[in-house]
């Protein structure tokens, strides 16, 4: 529910340049915040968050200005709560912005939002991206790292695929509603200029 409501506030604020772009990042903070508060138990001590899906959503769907704001206040958030990962926390938490960013910038160079099919594929290389880091950084063992990559492998794809939509769909919407506002006003404008031949 709140992704939903929050969507069409995203959408609104992208239209007011990097001001918008910053409060947008704040808003999609403040999700993965909440979602850092209610984590996902999947093996006894281990638990997973929608912190890097919501980092990730905030890129493709924000825009840079967006993703480093939202990867910055959820860093902040994971700084001033003392928590133990943190470098591999801050490592997954900029891969999932710069993977975000990434799909922006596809989607904005060919002027459409991507699919389903996309939208599991992202998933796919954030739940292989973000695991690396456990092993490299946080000291975590290739068995355990390995168990913890199944769960990641579904959770991610799936989580993303979910998030997205809501978030395209919206979007989607709005533009549908701007084109059709457009072409009123060209029909308007031939139906004028057809009069005055007249």
């Amino acid at each position: 529910v709140s992704v939903t409501t929050m969507s069409g506030r995203v959408m609104l604020l992208r239209r007011a340049g990097h001001f918008g772009a910053v409060a947008a990042g704040l808003l999609f903070g403040s999700m993965a915040i909440l979602g850092m508060r209610w984590p996902i138990e999947i093996a006894l001590g281990q638990s997973i968050d929608s912190r890097n899906l919501i980092v990730l959503a905030a890129g493709a769907f924000g825009g840079p200005w967006t993703a480093a704001v939202c990867a910055l206040a959820v860093i902040a958030y994971r700084i001033v709560t003392a928590a133990p990962d943190i470098l591999n926390s801050i490592a997954a938490i900029t891969a999932a912005a710069l993977l975000g960013t990434a799909l922006y910038l596809r989607w904005w160079r060919r002027a459409r939002i991507g699919g389903p099919g996309e939208f599991l594929a992202m998933g796919l290389v954030l739940a292989g991206i973000s695991q690396p880091w456990n092993i490299i950084i946080g000291g975590l063992d290739q068995h355990t790292a390995l168990q913890l990559l199944t769960p990641l492998a579904i959770y991610y794809p799936i989580g993303f695929l979910i998030l997205a939509m809501l978030l395209s769909n919206e979007q989607r919407q709005k533009l549908a509603v701007e084109a059709l506002r457009r072409s009123e006003e060209r029909f308007r404008d031939i139906a004028e200029a057809a009069s005055d031949w007249v």
